[in-house]
């Protein structure tokens, strides 16, 4: 026995062990690399061959061990050193390239990203010599949008590159190197300039107008040498900065005074200490999440100007944290061998990345290098920008990368931001969930807040009397910001105790504590009612379903009073239900003055006031006291929220009215409340009545914007100020009992309909007040549907591929089938003439020509009926049909024997044709993105008739039967048409609402990815003639027309006389039918290489559309002036490369799906194009005369001209595109990834110029 527990003893850990070790590789062996990886096996360069010298392979050399290359190792940046690296990068990690500088690096130091705004802060480096920067440059502290940056990954951004915004502080911080959030600010360390001004800590307001206060510059009356990074402690909250030489060594300060060390700042008392020296020179500094490690890189192998020492240090330091923020126990953490680490910062797991040489490096905890995001150049420093998003410094070169992991300082728990005296007396965690409605967080403390005694209103004062440092923490970080909400859940208080009220609820801003806060209630209603844990909510069981309304009453009891609520529920109200509205009736709301006439004091004036020296408002309380005036009055255009917003006019405006009014003996009589004789107005909110739309059932709306407390802007639609707003109208006589009224934040105004918050007048009530009088107000109802903050919804790019991959096999290969099929039946008739059709037919003079133009003219007489059906007539069945008729049309021709017969059934057949261009323009808008539709108009809008035919044409005539050739090539063409038209009746979707090969979430992604085309996928069934009008006074539009007109020429003549061209070099019927194949073969490859390259390269589509333009045009002049008898092969070089006229029109007609939004004027652009290629096409054989044959000379001189027009009309579109783009970028701002922010146009059916967000593409 004992010898088996020995045994067993000894076996059973070496078995788990191996089975760990197996289970690691099988799970290793069986992960996915993503596309943008590679594994990089360190065993495969641990010996080399060759080894250099020193001076010749060193730090600032590139390794390229044998069979990479500099190209392959950028190709797939993220390298995979250890499988710990996947859980880094996840399934579809990427790296784009986002702006450029060409000698300046200004993209350097101090990355810092502000969650609110979405902006990333960076500065530039005063850099080589050579760049010719100068050290002024340092200064400069700058700016970009996350959101751009994205929209520039997947390819929406109308530009090539983000925009870079100079963000002027003042006073200026100089010389900035380092930053760091901080307390809703940023801290730059800035390295001081020459002996006068020393380096700085300085604090800055990360919004405009950017107004800087200093922390900190000096020791004990000292100078430091050139602080170059901060980071702020998680466990304490205390400054720690590193301090170094470098501006000594770059001939920007004196000589240093200090040791090369580390400095720890407390910002309440002062206290500032060393607390790590002994560097070489230090430099990025970080901690762990948790706050137990500190990493220091020291970079002593540059001495800045001096040059390179390879022979000192170019590593990371780790020490530990103590209790007391002082440093112990320093280690050695890792050395970096491609120049040296700069920026360090850890994830939320506590891994630990650098900028070094050639990219961002990654390494465990315990100091294993697992990974690295490879750039190929020096990335001196990067930052996280929240959840999934990294933005990385590369000297001249902007990085933006999109991983797995996140930042610690953002997206680490609660509790992780929270020191020890942040949690309750036995330590027991914060925790939170935090929610949305309509634009506004809420952060919501379920368990771990320090117990409180007494009523509501005295555990709200012990909070705030004890624990108020922890409000301030909860709203900042982690993902908070200084306008956050919070919420804390109060089981115990006397009304919850008696019955009256569920829960208690402290409501909390970032200023200190709210009586009620209306988005704030909805968020907890509806989080109570999912909520199932009864020591959170010991009154779970008490909430009762309403089976008729389908929803559960929940009462609050706030420090206002008691707020009931209807959550609407499903599963017997086991959970809410997020797609119906929620409504609660608060406490009452009064109208403290209306339309009251304020004089505005000198000192409190605002520059929109001009010359007018008072304002009308009016006053209402709910909870708070503030002021209300309408848009106009307070001095701004009419258009303001429609457009771009000038937040620090509006912020600035706003402040100095509420302090007029607050000094105001007018309007402190009317600052009363049921409780307190006087109170003061706690925001602002401005009023346009002429913008949002009414939610169901409500008599009108109007969208304000609410500047509260210190100029915190409430992006909800307010919740306790609507019943406000209300109150007002109800005693201004604008709205009775039982009437309802929608309000909208600038969020939910441009969301569209259904978004905003209702406010309903119940009943008026009399409140009596602390010194006996009444107050008469009014109760309101309030509800909201929508509980997100924007209705933000990430893509899942791998589903959405499928969704592509789909697309591509389904309705591709159909509109690709069915457009080859329409240019095999323009084909037909060339090819038949070739055959025998004229002299079967007695065709005389130009009758041949005219059975050309004529099948247009039956194409021109069916677009007005195609511009009525298509936006009735679902699409895929009305294409299905048409091609049906057009197969049956084509087969009769071969039973014609004369012009007459011909002349009638082409005509029916260009009637039946006419449907096809344009549908498959609007099939393109809505089953692609913008981006994606060049290189599928390109398979559709083929030449592989031209190539196919050509070879059909010859087999064709091997044919020996009954039947002339000619008809064979008709009743064949005609057969397979028909087919093709009952295959795509059955199979091809009118939309992908309805597709029937995709699920019903992939169906929910088909549209939910084309929302950042802003043209829509729905089909209105309305004829708005507004967009037809709008359509025609649209240069675009008659740019493009002209150049499909110009087009339409071209291809009506080479379909359908390029035959017989090249008849007349001397080739026989058979060979004429080969010989005619290249020209499409050219067209074919170019139309495909060219649409393939925009799909990689935004904006190239007019570029292409001009450069085929003029090859063809090349093409035409030398047909027209070599003489085929003595230079034939050169003058049939010039008939393939007229191959070239195609590409244009794939431009053309790409560029105008991709320009026009509004399902009306999309169609009239549609059927317009579909008209002028009419017109063309009949104009354009009328121009080959019989007598000019085989030359043709004034037909091959119209195709110069044509192309000529083409190349010109290219030009013009372009410069349109640009200019209306720079207009409305400088009138309403960049425009938006709109997937992220959820705007779309479907609910409005809104054309391109109607929405300011769209941005034309070239």
């Amino acid at each position: 026995m004992a010898i088996s527990a020995v045994v067993l003893s000894v076996l059973v850990p070496i078995g788990l062990g191996l089975l760990r070790n197996a289970d690691a590789k099988v799970s290793s062996a069986v992960r996915p690399l993503p596309d943008t990886a590679q594994i990089i096996n360190q065993k495969s360069f641990n010996v080399l061959e060759t080894v250099p010298p020193p001076s010749k392979a060193n730090a600032t050399t590139v390794f390229l061990w044998p069979g990479v290359t500099q190209k392959s190792l950028t190709d797939r940046p993220f390298h995979v050193y250890d499988p710990e690296f996947y859980d880094i990068i996840g399934s579809d990690p990427s790296l784009t390239l986002i702006a450029t500088s060409d000698t300046d690096p200004i993209f350097h130091e101090a990355v810092v990203w502000y969650p609110p705004t979405e902006e990333v802060f960076f500065v530039q480096n005063a850099g080589d010599p050579a760049a010719g920067t100068g050290l002024k440059k340092s200064s400069v502290i700058q700016k970009i949008s996350l959101a751009e940056a994205d929209a520039l990954r997947n390819g929406s951004h109308a530009e090539s590159e983000v925009k870079i915004t100079v963000v002027p502080s003042s006073p200026q911080v100089i010389n900035p190197n380092g930053g760091t959030n901080y307390k809703g600010q940023i801290i730059f360390a800035g390295e001081g300039q020459g002996d006068d001004i020393p380096s700085t800590l300085y604090l800055m307001n990360p919004k405009a107008p950017y107004n800087t206060t200093v922390l900190v510059n000096n020791y004990f009356g000292r100078q430091f040498n050139s602080l170059n990074d901060v980071s702020i402690n998680p466990r304490n909250g205390d400054i720690y900065f590193t301090d170094t030489m470098y501006g000594y060594w770059q001939y920007f300060r004196p000589e240093p005074g200090f040791p090369n060390q580390v400095y720890r700042l407390n910002e309440e008392t002062g206290a500032l200490t060393v607390v790590a020296d002994g560097f070489a020179s230090p430099n990025g500094l970080t901690f762990s999440p948790d706050g137990s490690y500190a990493y220091v890189t020291d970079t002593g192998l540059s001495n800045g100007l001096f040059g390179l020492n390879f022979t000192r240090p170019a590593s990371i330091y780790r020490f530990d944290v103590q209790d007391d923020g002082t440093w112990e126990n320093r280690k050695t953490f890792a050395f970096v061998a491609a120049r040296l680490p700069d920026g360090i910062h850890c994830d939320s797991k506590g891994n630990v990345y650098a900028g070094c040489g050639d990219g961002v490096h990654v390494w465990n905890p315990s100091g294993k290098l697992i990974g690295k995001i490879y750039t190929g150049i020096n990335a001196a420093n990067f930052q996280f920008a929240g959840d999934g998003r990294m933005i990385i410094m590369g000297r001249t070169k902007l990085f933006y990368a999109t991983l797995a992991a996140s930042g610690a300082s953002v997206s680490q728990a609660v509790t992780m931001a929270l020191p020890t005296h942040f949690f309750s007396p036995d330590h027991e965690p914060i925790s939170c969930v935090d929610m949305h409605t309509a634009g506004m967080p809420t952060r919501i403390v379920t368990k771990g807040y320090p117990s409180l005694s007494g009523s509501l209103l005295e555990q709200r004062a012990e909070a705030k009397k004890n624990h108020d440092h922890i409000r301030e923490r909860l709203l900042q970080e982690p993902r908070g910001h200084s306008g956050m909400y919070g919420a804390v859940l109060r089981p115990e208080t006397e009304l919850t105790a008696s019955g009256e009220a569920h829960m208690g609820v402290l409501f909390l801003h970032g200023e200190g504590y709210s009586n009620m806060c209306g988005h704030a209630t909805i968020a907890v209603c509806r989080l109570l009612v999912d909520l199932h844990d009864t020591n959170i909510f010991p009154r779970r069981n008490g909430l009762v379903y309403d089976a008729e309304t389908k929803s559960v009453r929940v009462v609050l009891h706030t420090p206002g009073g008691l707020v009931k609520s209807d959550v609407p529920s499903i599963d017997g109200g086991t959970r809410s239900d997020p797609t119906r509205p929620v409504s609660f009736v608060a406490i009452p709301a009064f109208a403290l003055a209306t339309d009251l006439s304020v004089d505005i004091p000198k000192h409190c004036r605002w520059p929109e006031l001009k010359d007018r020296l008072s304002v009308v408002v009016s006053l209402g309380y709910a909870s708070a006291a503030s002021c209300h005036i309408d848009l106009a009055e307070l001095g701004f255009p009419a258009e303001t929220f429609r457009g771009i917003i000038d937040f620090a006019a509006l912020d600035f405006a706003t402040k100095q009215l509420k302090a007029a009014l607050n000094d105001s003996d007018r309007v402190k009589p009317f600052l009363r409340t049921p409780n307190e004789n006087h109170v003061c107005v706690f925001g602002v909110m401005v009023e346009d009545q002429n913008s949002g739309s009414s939610a169901p059932g409500t008599d009108g709306a109007e969208t304000g914007f609410y500047l509260f407390g210190e100029q915190h802007l409430d992006r909800s639609p307010t919740g306790s100020v609507v019943a406000a707003r209300n109150a007002i109208k109800y005693f201004k006589g604008e709205l009775g009992i039982g009437r309802s009224w929608t309000y909208h934040s600038i969020l939910t105004q441009r969301h569209g309909k259904n978004h905003g918050f209702v406010g309903k007048t119940l009943r008026q009530v009399e409140v009596p007040c602390s010194d006996g009088s009444i107050m008469k107000g009014v109760e309101v109802q309030q509800e909201v549907k929508h509980e997100t903050d924007g209705e933000q919804v990430a893509i899942d790019r791998r589903k959405a591929r499928r969704v592509v991959f789909k697309t591509d096999a389904v309705v591709l290969p159909l509109l690709t089938i069915a457009m080859t099929l329409g240019f095999l039946d323009k084909n037909a008739l060339s090819f038949a003439a070739v055959w025998g059709l004229k002299d079967d037919t007695h065709l005389v003079g130009q009758e041949y020509s005219w059975l050309g133009s004529i099948f247009y003219f039956g194409y021109l007489f069916a677009e007005f009926p195609n511009l009525w059906l298509m936006t009735r007539v679902p699409l895929g069945k009305y294409i299905g049909g048409c091609l049906t008729a057009w197969g049956v049309a084509l087969c009769l021709i071969s039973t014609c024997h004369n012009f007459a017969g011909i002349a009638t059934i082409r005509f029916f057949l260009g009637a039946f044709e006419a449907s096809l261009l344009p549908c498959m323009m609007l099939f393109n808008s809505m089953w692609y993105r913008r981006d994606e539709q060049p290189l599928r108009t390109a398979f559709w809008c083929n030449t592989f008739a031209g190539v196919f035919g050509g070879i059909l044409s010859y087999a064709i005539g091997k044919i020996d039967g009954p039947l002339s050739t000619w008809k064979y090539i008709f009743i064949i063409y005609g057969a397979v048409t028909v087919l093709m038209g009952i295959a795509t009746l059955v199979l091809l979707p009118d939309s992908p609402a309805n597709a029937w090969f995709l699920n019903s979430e992939e169906k929910e992604l088909a549209v939910l990815r084309l929302a950042d085309n802003q043209t829509g996928v729905k089909q209105s069934k309305k004829l708005n003639l507004d967009h037809i009008k709008e359509a025609l006074l649209d240069p675009k539009w008659l740019i493009s027309s002209l150049g499909v007109f110009a087009y339409a020429i071209t291809n009506a003549s080479i379909t359908n006389f390029n035959p017989l061209i090249i008849a007349g070099y001397g080739f026989s019927q058979s060979r004429t039918a080969l010989m005619a194949t290249p020209q499409a073969a050219i067209a074919m490859i170019a139309q495909a290489s060219f649409s393939a390259v925009t799909l990689f390269v935004p904006n190239l589509r007019c570029f292409f559309w001009v450069l085929s333009s003029c090859i063809a045009l090349a093409g035409a002049i030398m047909v027209h002036v070599l003489d085929a008898t003595v230079q034939r092969n050169a003058s049939l070089a010039g008939v393939y490369l007229m191959g070239f006229y195609n590409p244009p029109f794939i431009m053309a007609v790409s560029l105008q799906t991709s320009n026009n939004s509004g399902t009306t004027k999309k169609s009239f652009v549609s059927a317009s194009i579909a008209i002028f290629y009419a017109l063309g096409n009949i104009v354009g054989p009328q121009f080959f005369r019989e007598a000019q044959a085989p030359r043709y000379q004034l037909g091959i001189g119209a195709l110069l001209c044509s192309f000529a027009v083409m190349a010109a009309c290219g030009i013009a579109y372009a410069l349109v595109c640009v200019l209306e783009n720079k207009k409305r970028d400088e009138k309403f701002g960049k425009s938006k990834n709109f997937v992220e922010t959820g705007l779309t146009v479907e609910d409005e059916d809104m054309t391109d110029l109607q929405n300011t967000n769209f941005r034309y593409t070239l």
